[in-house]
């Protein structure tokens, strides 16, 4: 039985949620390789978006797939039918159904409830995930994180850094040339 309603699994209409995370990440890799192009964003960030984007979406199919499987191999439809025996729109019907709390006749939300259900239990998961994988990214990352936000705090006790490189030079230089004037101003006033 187990075997049997595996391939479903893989064909038709349930592949959408493969297709439909699938493309938001090829979407986002796409965008991303422009941003770094166009020299709005590093290639540590780049590497940082493609990496959260491709877990969360690994992350949402696994668990969309895992319940669609779940549910196909051992449901019962509402026909009291085993859903892993039905085949095409009857098998996404029931799979649906199911995940909707029932047909709309006996009470539940139906095919159209399931798909609301799975997609928002599906991207609920992805979001997650995405968190949990930037979070493991920022430890993994500790100087591209916060390398001069740490430095320019301990010089000058100001909170005035991004965590650019760049920026937090030009903040850096700028708020040093800032002091070094005050202490100019302050010396000639004595």
């Amino acid at each position: 039985m187990l075997l049997k309603s595996g391939p479903k699994l893989l064909s038709g209409k349930r592949t959408t949620l493969a297709k439909g995370a699938g493309g938001a990440l090829v979407v986002n890799v796409a965008l991303t390789g422009a941003e770094l192009i166009e020299g709005q964003i590093n290639q540590s960030q780049a590497i940082e978006s493609v990496l959260v984007s491709a877990a969360a979406g690994v992350g949402g199919m696994a668990v969309g797939a895992g319940v669609v499987w779940g549910i196909g191999t051992w449901g019962v439809a509402s026909t009291g039918t085993a859903i892993s025996s039905l085949s095409g729109a009857a098998y996404t019907s029931a799979v649906m159904a199911k995940l909707g709390g029932g047909t709309l006749a006996a009470g539940g939300l139906g095919a159209a409830g399931g798909a609301v259900a799975l997609t928002g239990g599906v991207a609920i998961v992805a979001v997650g995930v995405g968190y949990g994988a930037k979070k493991l990214y920022d430890i993994a990352n500790p100087a591209e994180r916060d390398g001069y936000m740490m430095y320019y705090k301990g010089v000058s006790g100001h909170d005035l850094v991004d965590s650019e490189t760049e920026t937090g030079y030009a903040i850096l230089s700028e708020r040093k040339a800032i002091d070094d004037l005050r202490r100019r101003i302050e010396r000639q006033r004595r």
